[in-house]
């Protein structure tokens, strides 16, 4: 599970650092109202914060696991 939630972040990353170069992505085009590069950036900045409250909870869950078995 933590390794999927790394690739997504790697993903997200990625996704953030080529939206400039990224041609469907920068266009003078609107999506839902907004400029595309604006929606893509918003989606994948709101992705982030659901990813890693999962790598934070699976932490304090093998924290709390490891903290058992002493």
């Amino acid at each position: 599970m933590t390794l999927a939630c790394y690739v997504v972040l790697g993903l997200i990353t990625v996704g953030l650092l080529t939206a400039p170069l990224l041609g469907f992505v920068n266009r003078p085009q609107l999506w839902f109202g907004l400029p595309s590069i604006m929606v893509w950036m918003g989606v994948l900045v709101l992705l982030i914060t659901p990813t890693l409250a999962v790598l934070e909870l699976g932490r304090s869950r093998q924290e709390r696991g490891a903290g058992e078995d002493r």
